[in-house]
């Protein structure tokens, strides 16, 4: 003697849907995949501040350049800079200060700061070569001379 036990397609998907973790909006507190970050996206990572003095000795003067830079990445490579920069926080800031001041005046007025952003991104590659820095901005920016 053979039971055949009829289940109709609406009670199954009741069962699926009542069951925990099976579906539904109220199924777990799981981010829909269009608010996850997107690797691809461009982040900034802290580069810090640095205070300068620059001697200007054709024109007896002085330089004070205060900036708090950045460097632009792309948010998977993120961890990798942040942790060179770290491991090697003292040879990065020794190098951008000697980089920095072997600028010229002309180039620290330039208003788009181009070298000096490069000056900067150099000495990040110059760390690693294979970092990929996309760009270098700033938090803030002063310069003054006396």
């Amino acid at each position: 003697m053979k039971i055949h036990q009829t289940i109709s397609i609406g009670m199954l998907l009741s069962a699926l849907l009542l069951t925990p973790g099976c579906g539904g909006a109220e199924s777990g507190a799981q981010t829909p995949l269009i608010d996850l970050p997107n690797a691809q996206d461009i982040v900034e990572v802290d580069l810090g501040r640095f205070d300068l003095t620059i001697s200007q000795e054709s024109t007896n003067s002085s330089i004070l350049l205060e900036l708090h830079a950045f460097a632009l990445v792309l948010r998977y490579k993120e961890p990798e800079v942040r942790q060179a920069l770290e491991e090697n926080q003292n040879q990065f800031r020794h190098e951008v200060i000697l980089k920095i001041r072997a600028l010229d005046r002309p180039t620290l007025n330039d208003p788009g700061l181009t070298l000096l952003r490069e000056t900067i991104k150099q000495s990040i590659k110059d760390l690693d070569p294979e970092m990929k820095v996309s760009g270098v901005g700033f938090y803030q920016f002063r310069f003054m001379e006396e």
